[in-house]
């Protein structure tokens, strides 16, 4: 796949370093092409395959507002291999909700009100 990438980029990049050798054909109304690249190097490893917290049940006497924490949980997560890392970075994916696209969605059949 990387290779392909750059098999992409090369014709564009061959027009930006030799400017005579540009093609005369319209694309279209000029806009902006912004191209990205991360070069990441193999990071550390999970000491362990899976990592489950329980968060455990709570019955709540009220509503709850966005925001508000409750039933707080800290977890640990262990790494190994990491030889010259000296930070992690850690991302949480998910699908948004359909009322709050800034919140994960919950499970069908969660309590949503």
């Amino acid at each position: 796949m990387w290779r392909n990438s750059i098999r992409c980029l090369l014709p564009f990049l061959a027009l930006a370093y030799f400017p005579g050798a540009e093609a005369k054909i319209s694309l279209g109304e000029a806009g902006k092409l912004t191209f990205s690249l991360s070069v990441v190097a193999k990071g550390c490893e999970f000491e362990a395959a899976d990592l489950e917290v329980v968060m455990g049940k709570m019955m709540l006497m009220k509503p709850v507002t966005v925001g508000r924490v409750i039933n707080e949980k800290n977890f640990v997560i262990e790494l190994k291999d990491c030889d010259g890392i000296s930070k992690a970075k850690v991302t949480m994916d998910g699908l948004p909700d359909t009322n709050d696209n800034s919140l994960f969605a919950l499970d069908a059949g969660g309590a949503t009100e």
